[in-house]
This record gives structure tokens, sequence and C-alpha cells, in this order.
């Protein structure tokens, strides 16, 4: 791990702190150097009638000369606000005070057109002795500087100019300068940047960005170049493009000729050889490592292990620790580096084990645009190494975690590297190798061989590697047995789900591998997915997750390539046993796929033998981008791959859930997984989540009291409103005291649930009670529930009390405002079912329905009631196959198919629904019986 500032130098508010050369540790008060041209802020203001937060002016000067980097900084900041006053109310600086000064020129409040002195009295900046980098693993070594300013009112202006020197030792008298300029839409009354460098120097220059206003001129001995700002808005950037065809905004400067004279520059600093002191504790880990190994690839190897792992990354900024390396036998003692050190004590290590190598310059996010950067030491913020074993190069970087042999040949996420030699070099490109191991690699075992209708047991094992593992340790050394506990819990339900139970899960860290093994136990739902009489599994690949929507629709984006990101290397492998059965079960989609796809190679392969299904696959990066003319192609062929979906499909005989939950129960298959909801419940007895589980889970099994039973357990724990309504409506029919005394307790926590509304006014109605019924709906009316359900409830109440005109006139007025309204229409047509009375109409507004709404299998079954009136019991039937096609386990349908049989002629296949009917909903039968739909 590393933060990557190793070679840089942080910019901080009002200064450009690129850090200082004359070396002072309090900022110095001075007027304004000659050579800046200052700003009119009276013309500036002038006509400025906005009193918004506000960056005003912004005026940057830069000064090249004899080494010495010296920016001028001029800031306007308008506080419209109490936050904007907060934040412009305190001025901060920064510098480092072994390298130069922070300058503090004037600060001053502008209100009303009268200039305040805040300096006046000797009000002084104080100075933080802080290093507020440690979050980040720096010790950068600057001094803070702040000034607090009193009395700020609402729309004043605070104006701060200031100064900040810089003279880098290593860079041999050169300077060097990168500086962001600002675009719309940042909004600015005065904005630039200049540039001045003597005439007798050598110093290059450019812009980076569009449509730049700027100008050059010769003042008396100096070159001088402007830009005005804000630039205009720069052109919208294509998605997934590389950085070179981005809106990088940058002036540059340096005083290096060539990439080839940087590389000499820095080779000083990196010379390797008899660094590690004969006899030392280092010069023994070296020799160890020399003698345990011959290969010098294994060398190289355990070298860098050594490197990664003994020694922790800490940027050190002190002195000139911003360029300059501490030395090997020091980061060894210190058991502590930055980029540098771990850089330098890995090439010391290689030196005496024999190994050629050298160091080599990166920049972490500039990517593919270094080239177009202009040489100098500022456009590189880490440093890593470049070894050359048997004719081969190799990347290593002291500050990542977990290489090992098998993948010291990996390509670290950089595009350009500048090899740092004596004689000097160009920048080389790193050419992208794909990865030797997994990122991560994950497998399931997943036994779900007591039916499709239930959750699975599993288990998993989550091998990681890499920086994350490194994080996860520090994690774990931080926090708690049970916060680490909820944490690997979080982590394995990213492969899970979130629905999926964790009964049990520990982790295991490899130093041999460098990788943390997380392995875990559970329940998992699978997601049978169901749709007009077919059921099937979809198998998660990432080939079917991959989407490619590239937006390429400008003319000037249709020759941008796209950008595949950092290099990334995932495998997965599942085995499950599914439930058994001759030819249940069939494969289909693409089993085997070995393809590359917009820059990353698929590959997938499955297999299902009887009840086992076998599967694994992988994806990584194998380019760094894809050329624009392969995108079309790529996009084709991907949407040709996505076609071809994996999935376990499931025969029309398999028996529907109802059926498998009768069979399972009665076959004792079940045992095992409510076992491995009761391990959860044992493990931790106060965790309400885990009652909750078990509770859905015999809910799903249409076990109801029993799922009251743990309902009730996990109120003990958590007595929420949900939970209280949920016990209610499970009671319904068994207990309806109880039921009631739940739900008035779920109305206590939320006044509008419907659940409980529903139980209460239900139990009123089937007893008769219509005051209390109707009371129960008008309470949660005047708590705001929804009015749709108010509507619906009413009409179901008068219906449940036999005042079926009042349940028909409520819909009718509905209707009346909202004709296309499906749920009002049903609710309508199955009020006239239910009272036997209007039916041609009610006809009519089923079909409507049924041709307004998404899923139509209530509103079949509702038509089916109708026709079965009307005494259609053909039309009735077809109906009622339709609807339980597309919900095979409602009770209502299949009870009222069972009446349909029965009245055809149809004994056994009517037998048989009833008795399925009575099976799922035990009350079914005094429901229909209420309203003339009896076993008679």
């Amino acid at each position: 791990m590393g933060s990557y500032l190793c070679l840089g130098l942080a910019t901080f508010v009002l200064c450009s702190l690129s850090s200082a050369a004359i070396a002072g540790d309090v900022p110095l008060y001075q007027p304004a150097p000659d050579w800046v041209e200052k700003v009119d802020v009276d013309a500036v203001l002038a006509g400025n009638e906005s009193v918004n937060d506000a960056l005003i002016s912004y005026d940057r000067q830069h000064k090249l000369e004899n080494g010495l980097s010296w920016t001028y900084s001029d800031i306007i900041l308008r506080g419209g606000s109490p936050e904007g006053l907060a934040q412009i109310g305190k001025v901060e600086g920064a510098w480092h005070p072994d390298s130069g000064d922070f300058i503090v020129h004037a600060v001053e409040i502008i209100r009303d057109g009268e200039v305040i002195n805040v300096l006046a009295n000797d009000k002084r900046f104080e100075i933080l002795r802080r290093e507020a980098g440690l979050e980040r693993f720096e010790v950068n070594g600057l001094l803070t500087a702040l000034l607090q300013i009193d009395g700020l009112q609402i729309g004043d202006m605070v104006r701060v100019t200031s100064s900040v020197t810089l003279s880098i030792t290593e860079l041999d008298g050169r300077t060097q300068l990168m500086e962001s300029l600002l675009a719309d839409p940042i909004q600015l009354q005065f904005g630039r940047v200049r540039l001045l460098w003597p005439k007798s120097e050598e110093l290059r220059w450019q812009l980076s960005g569009k449509d730049i206003v700027q100008s050059r001129e010769t003042r008396g001995r100096y070159n001088v170049v402007t830009v005005e700002m804000p630039l205009a808005k720069q052109p919208d950037m294509a998605e997934n493009a590389p950085l070179r065809f981005g809106n990088i905004t940058l002036l540059e400067a340096t005083g290096f000729a060539d990439w080839e004279s940087v590389s000499r520059t820095a080779s000083g600093l990196y010379r390797a050889n008899g660094l590690i002191s004969e006899g030392g504790g280092l010069a023994a880990e070296a020799d160890l490592i020399a003698a345990t190994y011959s290969d010098p690839k294994e060398r190289a190897a355990a070298a860098l292990k050594l490197v990664q792992d003994k020694i922790r990354y800490l940027f050190n900024g002190l002195g000139n620790g911003n360029y300059t390396p501490q030395s090997p036998e020091e980061t060894w003692r210190l058991r502590y580096g930055d980029c540098k050190a771990k850089a330098l004590l890995l090439l010391a290590l290689l030196d005496r084990l024999g190994i050629e190598a050298e160091p080599a310059l990166v920049h972490t996010t500039f990517a593919d645009t270094l080239d177009q950067r202009l040489p100098s030491f500022a456009v590189f913020d880490h440093i890593i190494v470049r070894a050359t074993i048997d004719g081969d190069t190799f990347w290593l970087d002291g500050t990542r975690s977990g290489q090992r042999l098998v993948d010291i040949g990996d390509t670290p996420n950089f595009r350009f590297a500048l090899p740092v030699r004596p004689g000097g070099t160009k920048l080389e490109t790193l050419a992208l190798k794909p990865m030797a191991r997994p990122i991560e690699d994950v497998h399931f075992d997943i036994n779900a061989s007591a039916g499709i209708s239930f959750p699975a047991p599993y288990e998993i094992t989550i091998e990681t590697r890499g920086d994350a593992v490194q994080q996860i340790k520090l994690i774990k050394t931080g926090v708690s047995e049970d916060q680490f506990d909820e944490i690997l819990t979080s982590f394995v339900q990213q492969y899970t789900g979130e629905q999926a139970s964790v009964v049990s899960k520990r982790a295991r860290f490899d130093d041999a591998t460098g990788s943390m093994t997380v392995s875990a136990k559970g329940l998992m739902t699978m997601g049978w997915l169901g749709s007009r009489g077919e059921r099937r599994y979809e198998i998660d690949s990432f080939l079917a997750n991959t989407n490619f929507e590239l937006n390429r629709s400008k003319p000037e984006w249709r020759a941008i390539p796209f950008l595949t990101g950092s290099p990334e290397y995932h495998a997965r492998s599942y085995s499950i046993i599914l439930p058994n059965g001759e030819e249940r079960f069939t494969l289909e989609g693409d089993a085997h796929v070995q393809t590359v796809i917009t820059g990353y190679e698929h590959s997938r392969n499955a297999n299902l033998e009887g009840q086992n299904l076998e599967f694994d696959e992988y994806w990584r990066t194998v380019q760094w981008e894809v050329p624009a003319e392969e995108l079309a192609k790529d996009r084709a062929r991907l949407a040709k791959a996505k076609t071809q979906k994996l999935q376990i499909k499931v025969s029309k005989d398999y028996p529907q859930r109802w059926q498998e939950t009768k069979q399972a129960l009665d076959n004792g298959t079940l045992e095992p997984i409510i076992a491995m909801y009761q391990a959860a419940i044992d493990a931790d007895p106060q965790d309400a989540l885990h009652y909750l589980n078990l509770a859905r889970f015999y809910g799903g099994i249409y076990q109801h009291e029993k799922a009251a039973v743990q309902v009730a357990k996990a109120i003990e724990f958590d007595p929420d409103a949900d939970s209280y309504a949920w016990q209610a409506s499970l009671l319904q029919h068994s207990d309806p005291k109880a039921a009631i005394a739940a739900a008035n307790m779920a109305l206590e926590l939320d006044p509008i649930s419907s659940v409980a509304t529903s139980v209460l006014y239900e139990i009123f109605a089937l007893n008769g009670d219509s005051n209390k019924a109707l009371a129960t709906i008008a309470s949660a009316e005047e708590y705001g529930v929804d009015q749709d359900y108010v509507a619906l409830a009413r009409s179901n109440a008068f219906s449940l009390l036999g005042r079926h005109d009042d349940a028909i006139e409520i819909l009718d007025t509905k209707i009346a405002a909202q004709p296309n309204n499906p749920d009002y229409l049903n609710g309508l047509c199955w009020a006239k079912g239910l009272g036997n009375q209007l039916l041609e109409s009610a006809l009519k507004e089923c079909t409507k329905a049924i041709q307004l709404a998404e899923s139509p299998s209530e509103i079949l079954d509702s038509r089916a009631l109708i026709f079965f009136r009307m005494g259609q019991f053909e039309d009735a039937l077809a109906d009622l196959n339709a609807a339980l096609n597309l919900s095979p386990n409602v009770a209502g349908s299949l009870y009222l198919r069972g009446l349909v049989h029965n009245k055809m002629g149809n004994a056994d296949a009517g037998k048989a629904d009833l008795s399925a009917a009575q099976w799922i909903f035990p009350a079914i039968v005094k429901r229909y019986e209420k309203f003339g739909l009896g076993l008679q």
C-alpha cells in the first residue's frame, strides 16, 4: 500500500506549496516582490452585486530563476453566508521549513469599499506543528500557519496575498512547475496565471487544454507568459476513455531538456551498491535468501516479499526526504519507509543477490498521458524497481503487498516508467501481462437436494490477495472480536447476498501465499425464477453481468478507444447438488466459453451430470484499451454472448412449491435446513434477525403457527411494528384474539401499517362487527395511509360484512375518476363476484383490468369467479389454469378450480385441487362458504 506522495510535495490552501528554499520555521512578513504585476482590485470589483459565497479573484504568478521557484498568490473570497464566512475566516498556509519560506504580504477584509488590514496591531499567523497526513501514512515535515480572522460579516471579502519559494537541491539548479488551470464552470471575476523566467535561462513550457487565451511578451530581462482564467468550458469527456482524450488543463514548465536528463539527475540518489553493511541484520536477511534460493527469480520474489511484508509504509518528507531516500540500513532499523526508501532497500538487496535492477519513476494517475508531459521530476509521484531476470523485465513495487513468486511478473497499473540510469534513458512503455493469480477466487458448495423451493445450505471459500489483505489485517487489529465478526459477515454477504444467513465464518491469513481466506457456512435462497409455467435458475456469471453500453455518439468521440482500467483477475466456481430426479434439470446456454471481449479474457466451463452441477469461470484484463475500430464488433459479440445465458431449466412436471413442501415435510428432508437456522440462533440467541429468518422459512412452508412462535421470540429482542404486524397475520385464522393484540401493538408503533390494519378489519368483518371493522380503516386513513388501499379495504370489508351494494358503490365512484386503474377494476369485479350480482358488467371490468395489468394472475382468478357464477365453467377453468400457470401456489385459485372441476364432473381433479387449497390455507373453506362457495 502507499499514498504515492513519495516524490512530490502537496498543494495547500492559498499557496503553491511545493516547498521553499531559504529554510525558515516561521512565516515572513514582507511586501510583494517588484516583479509581481498587481491586480487592480477596484476594477475587478466594479459593478459586482453578487452576495453569494464565491471565489472572486484568483491570481497566481510564478518566477523561475537560478534554481529558485517563487510562487505568488493573490486570492479574494467572499462570504455570502455563515458557512461561507466560516470558510474564508480561517486562512492557512503551509511550507517545508527545511527547504524554504512562507511569505505573507497582506491579509485584508474588503467591506463596502473599505479595506481593513487584518495584520494591523501585530496580528500574526499561529504555527501549528502537526502531521496532518498521518492517517495517509505520511510524515511530510510541513509546517502549517493558521490565521483566524475575527469580526467577519455577511458579504465581506477576504483578500490574501502570499508567496512560497522553492529550491530543490536534487534538481542541480533547475526549476520546474506544474500549475492546474481553472476552467468553466468555475466562475471568476478575475483569474490569471503568469510565468516569468530570465531570457538567459533555458526553460521549456507548455499549456494543456482547449481554447486557452494567452499572451507572450518580454518584460526587461524576463520572458512572460500570461493565461486568462477561467478557461472556456472544456469538451465533454467520453466515458471510459483513456486520459489522453480527457480534459487536462495545465501550465507546465521545466528546466530539463529531455527525459534522459531527468533520468541521469535522479540516478545519483539511488546508487545501491555496497549500501548493506557486512555483519548486520539486513545482510543476514539477504544472505539467508541467497542460501535458500539459487534461482534468481525466486531470489527476487523473496527480496520483494521482505520489503513488502516487513517494512510498513510511511511517507517521510522530513529534511530532503521529498526526493532523497533514506538509507537501506535506516529503513531496516526503523521498519518503515516510503516508496523511495522501499525502492532503494529492494535495489540494495537485489544488488547483493546478483540481480540486475534499477529504479523507475512512475505516476499513479497520469497513466497514458505521461509521455505528453514535459520532462521533470514534478510529473512523477512514485518509484518502483525495474529488474531484469533471464532477459525478462519485472516491475517490482515495494509499497504493494502479497506478491509472491507466481505473480511478480504482473504489470502494475502504470502505462509508462522512466528508468533511472547514470547515462539517462527515455520513457519506457509497460506492456500489459495478464495477472498470474486471481485477486479473488470464490468457491461455492451449495446443497439444494431438499428442493428448489427451500433455502439451500452452502459453504463458501473466498481467497483474496493484494493490498486489501493488509488493510483487513489492520482492521482486525483495531476492532473487537464482535466487530470483526460483523465485518466478516458483511464481507461474505457481498457474495451470497444480504438475505443469506451466515451461520459460521472465519478468516485465515497465509503468509506463504500472501492471501486471506474467508470460509463461511449458512443458508441462501438460490432464486429460482418462474414465468409462464417455466422455472429456471440463472447461474450468476461474469459474462452475463458485463455491461458495455459505451457512448461514442459524438463525432469527435468515435475514434476514442475503450479504457479497461486497472488490471484485474477474478475467478469463481460452483458445486451444486440438485434435487434427485431423472431428467428434471437440463443445462441451457453456452456451457463452454473462451473468448476476449472488451479487453477482458472470459473463460467458462459447466457440466451437469445427474444431480451434480460443476461450474467454473474467470475473467481477467488482457488489454489496456480496446481500439475504437473494434468497439462495435465487441458490442455485438457481447450482446450475442449475453443471450446465451447459462441456466438450469426445470422440467414442467417438477412439483410445485406446495407439493414439494408437502413431500419434504412428509419425508423429513427439511430437518438439516431447520438445524442450520437453529445453529445461527444458538450462536447468537439475542439477535432478533436469526428468529425472523427461521420464521420466514416456516412461513414459506405453510407452517404459520411455528412461524408465529419465532416472530414472538424476535419481538422479545426487537419489538418493532413490522414484526408485530407479521405476527398478527400469522395468527389471524388460528388465534384471532392474539392476532388482534399483535395488530394493535403494531399500530401503536406504526399507525399506517397496512398489514396490521388488514388483519384487524378482516377479523372484525368476518365476525360481523361492522363498526370496529370500518373504524379500523378510518383510523388508518386519518394517519395518512395510501388512499388506494383505503378504498379497496373498505370495499373488501363491506363484502365480508355482506353489504355488497356498498362494496360496489365505493369502487364505482373511484373508477369514475380513474377508469384505467387495474386495481380498482379488479376490486370491483371481485366485489360483484362475491355478491353474485351485476355479472355482465363485472366480466367487462375484469377483462379490461387484465389488459391493463402487468401481472394478471389475480385478475384472471376474479374473472374465473364471474364465469363460475354465470355457469360458464369451461371459461372459468381456462382462466384458472392461466392464473395457476402464472402463480401455481395460490390457495384461492386452487380452491375455485376444485369447485369448477366438481361442477364439470371431474371428481378426482376437483378433490386434488380442494385438498391442495386446504393444505396450503386451512381456513379457506370457511372464508369461501361465507359467499356461497362451499364444498356442497
